[in-house]
């Protein structure tokens, strides 16, 4: 068994949908994969009003944890939430919750209202995901910002995230520093954090990567 995607990497400098650039730096589609390959992974079955949630256990250890769940407006406001606990055999799958919003969701609604998923264990959060019930480009995203607290520890910089509003693709970038961020191009659900480090090349302050920091996210491109 096995998946295959196209395409890995660059053989010159050009804008493409390879994973990894000409100078080898991770793109969207690597931070992706790095995610639905997770030995640990928390993914929804879509359908147009709800999601089936499965934790699939590519370990050769069993695994306990609690999914938690959130039907919520693009501004945190909670509509409906439940938690589950689950124990998912060795190299399984298994479906945790069947979830329907129909009796609340219309063309309206499915606009401004997103499914936020979690699974949790006893060392925190092993997973995240995100539903949104229309394509990304019809969510009425509010105009907000997103907070970034850092610190320096050595050769690398520790950046924390959150945002008071939900932030879709949300994508760091050093201008100037060949920075390597260990995850990006992720979701930002409101009220949440996430947390960012990343390397700083030899010879580089890594105050530079806090003083030329980018963040962009879906909204910005409208």
């Amino acid at each position: 068994m096995g998946t295959i995607f196209w395409q890995f990497n660059d053989c010159w400098p050009v804008s493409s949908w390879s994973s990894i650039d000409y100078n080898h730096r991770w793109k969207a589609l690597n931070y992706a994969a790095k995610r639905f390959y997770a030995p640990i992974l928390l993914s929804a079955e879509e359908s147009d009003t709800g999601a089936c949630l499965h934790i699939t256990n590519d370990s050769l250890q069993e695994f306990r944890g609690t999914v938690h769940w959130s039907l919520e407006s693009l501004d945190g406001s909670v509509i409906r939430s439940g938690a589950v606990d689950a124990v998912v055999s060795q190299e399984s799958s298994l479906c945790v919750a069947h979830l329907d919003f129909a009796d609340y969701l219309d063309i309206d609604t499915k606009r401004n209202t997103v499914l936020v998923y979690e699974l949790r264990d006893g060392g925190g959060r092993v997973s995240i995901g995100m539903v949104a019930f229309v394509p990304s480009k019809y969510l009425e995203l509010p105009e907000t910002g997103i907070y970034v607290a850092s610190s320096i520890a050595e050769d690398t910089i520790l950046m924390t995230l959150t945002s008071k509003a939900t932030e879709r693709f949300v994508m760091l970038e050093a201008e100037g520093v060949d920075a390597r961020f260990n995850d990006n191009f992720f979701d930002l659900p409101a009220g949440r954090t996430v947390k960012v480090w990343a390397k700083v090349p030899a010879g580089t302050d890594p105050a530079d990567i806090k003083d030329k920091l980018i963040i962009m996210s879906l909204r910005d491109t409208y």
